[in-house]
């Protein structure tokens, strides 16, 4: 069990209208877009994108309480940390863009904001980095637990 927070809660229980509320805006343009699982962009990186269209794009979408929201719609600042899993969305998918919607229902109204983010060549190339820095420690320390338990087995 982990924790959750009220806000988390929230944007929890209003994901399906926000993924319903970007598929009819997408429509439009018949652009069609479905829930995804989980790509794998090795052995040992993945990601897992809120939707993937037909037109080549991921989905990220947000569900902040109104006070974030309507401080994103006012600043129009990308969250630092989303932006980075929106290139980490890229990079592991070989996507172009990514659709980052944001959704809000407050006092029976919905409110949404969308935003094409796209590649940052020199963000992914950093993700793509750290990517194979983080994989050769995860291999090495699969190694050493592997050598341990076969030393716990042997000596019982």
């Amino acid at each position: 069990s982990y924790y959750v927070s009220y806000d988390m809660q929230v944007g929890i229980d209003n994901e399906p209208s926000a993924f319903n509320r970007l598929s009819e805006h997408l429509a439009l343009d018949f652009i069609e877009l479905n829930k995804i699982g989980f790509i794998e962009c090795s052995d040992h990186i993945g990601v897992s994108p809120d939707g993937l269209s037909n037109n080549g794009r991921g989905a990220e979408i947000k569900c902040p309480n109104v006070e974030a929201y309507y401080k994103y719609v006012i600043t129009e600042e990308t969250n630092k940390d989303y932006y980075k899993q929106m290139q980490h969305q890229m990079f592991c998918g070989d996507l172009d863009a990514v659709y980052y919607f944001n959704y809000c229902a407050h006092k029976g109204k919905e409110y949404s904001t969308l935003k094409v983010v796209g590649r940052d060549e020199d963000m992914i190339a950093l993700i793509s980095e750290r990517c194979d820095i983080v994989t050769e420690i995860k291999l090495k320390n699969i190694e050493k637990l592997k050598s341990v338990s076969d030393f716990n087995i042997i000596n019982g």
